[in-house]
């Protein structure tokens, strides 16, 4: 009898009752979606942050170094020059150096020039061929693979800049291809990061790609016969004036134009082989003002207080939302006690206790509550996923609606907990009711 009371109250004010669930599972949605979204972030990015040590990059923002170097995230500052990588591979205080050079991409897609040592370590496992070895070959991160249905042996042309580009956009403007071919090699296994949504080739491969070299390649017959010297300056300053040009446009809107025909080198990863070797190198690189070195965790650390701040800034108004939300459930609770009075009258007549009617109260205020927070529980896992499966295929950070966080949890149980006191005052009403009054 109980429950089919507390059903039929419920059934009876569909509108209002209908209301309140929706209120309170667009308020739970929201906390737990933000809350989620950005644990999943933050954990994302402290894991992505401790493969290197440090990072050597060109002067500007320690942040968008980070960004760019470990998410491949935004557009470079510019490039370095070659001799720093030369320099730190025999460095005492090192232990991996890798360089990274950014500049052509493919449908939209990053190209990441680097050398093999890049994938030393455990994270980078083969799902099909094998690692790049030679010019113009290329490995495929797993999203880029299944997206563009490519498999080992196939070809594929690159275009100058670091993204936006379009599989139609390719076709309007295919003067900006290079006339090269790259070969694919390799597929990664999926890895959960960024380096899904990248391919690699050799650094070499894009200097070539930009008519760019090494210097001890440069001009070495360049006063071959004196007779030409005059001839062969001119040309080489032709030369240089056109590696500027292509430079800039590698680096596809950089900041800064480099003129280093060699300077294709984007950042250097860097891996110290203890804390001490760390705080030596970092101190040695911070004397040289023409790059900038960042510790990658510390440099991510004031990204990461943005989130946290926007996360306590929204979850704030979504807790407002929430209390809101339980006030209407109130005010719908006390209302249909006032309407309900002559029901509850005649159930006291027909037997029932004043602690009957007053635990059907607080039932039906429960159930009112539970149902909005399954549902927004529910709701909110769908719309991670939903934004998950975009952030992973758009920015290779692995995220799922399948975690839950333990702050949900609590969340959760604190809307129940305050839509049972709020139900507390209407069922004390309906407890005090005198029967014989409303059955005249």
């Amino acid at each position: 009898m109980i429950l089919q009371f507390i059903k039929t109250n419920i059934l009876s004010k569909k509108l209002k009752n209908f209301l309140t669930i929706f209120a309170i599972m667009i308020s739970l949605t929201l906390i737990i979606c933000i809350q989620n979204i950005s644990s999943q972030l933050v954990s994302n990015v402290e894991n992505q942050t401790k493969e290197y040590d440090l990072i050597v990059g060109k002067t500007g923002s320690g942040i968008g170094l980070a960004l760019n170097s470990i998410f491949y995230y935004g557009v470079p500052e510019g490039n370095i020059d070659i001799n720093y990588l030369e320099k730190l591979s025999s460095n005492k205080y090192v232990k991996k150096v890798v360089p990274i050079g950014m500049g052509d991409n493919y449908r939209g897609y990053k190209i990441i020039g680097t050398t093999p040592n890049y994938f030393s370590g455990d994270l980078y496992k083969l799902a099909d061929g094998r690692f790049i070895e030679n010019e113009q070959e290329a490995v495929l991160g797993s999203t880029i693979a299944k997206k563009g249905n490519m498999k080992i042996g196939d070809k594929f042309k690159s275009t100058h800049g670091l993204g936006g580009a379009t599989e139609e956009a390719e076709d309007e403007d295919e003067h900006h291809h290079h006339d090269f071919e790259y070969t694919v090699v390799g597929i990664l296994e999926p890895t959960n990061t960024p380096n899904d949504t990248v391919l690699f080739t050799t650094i070499e491969t894009l200097w070539h790609a930009h008519g760019l070299h090494h210097d001890e390649d440069e001009d070495h017959d360049e006063h071959e016969h004196n007779d030409e010297e005059h001839e062969e300056e001119h040309e080489h300053e032709e030369e240089v004036e056109e590696n500027k040009v292509l430079s800039s446009h590698a680096i596809g809107g950089a900041k800064e134009e480099i003129e280093d025909s060699t300077a294709l080198i984007t950042a250097l990863l860097i891996r110290a082989k203890d804390m001490s070797s760390q705080t030596m190198l970092y101190n040695e690189l911070s004397n040289d003002n023409n790059v900038q070195v960042i510790i990658p965790n510390q440099a991510l650390r004031e990204f990461l207080n943005y989130i946290k701040i926007f996360t306590i800034v929204i979850t704030l108004i979504a807790s407002v939302s929430v209390i809101i939300s339980i006030i209407m459930l109130f005010i719908t609770m006390l209302t249909s006690s006032i309407e309900q009075r002559k029901d509850t009258s005649i159930l006291r007549a027909l037997g029932a206790s004043r602690g009957t009617i007053f635990v059907i109260n607080i039932c039906q205020m429960l159930v009112l509550a539970i149902i909005g927070v399954i549902l927004g529980c529910i709701l909110s896992h769908v719309l991670i996923a939903i934004i998950g499966n975009y952030i992973v295929t758009n920015y290779g950070l692995y995220m799922s609606g399948l975690v839950f966080q333990k702050e949900e949890v609590f969340a959760m149980l604190i809307t129940i907990l305050l839509s049972l006191l709020a139900g507390i005052i209407p069922a004390l009403m309906v407890y005090k009711t005198d029967a014989t009054k409303y059955l005249k």
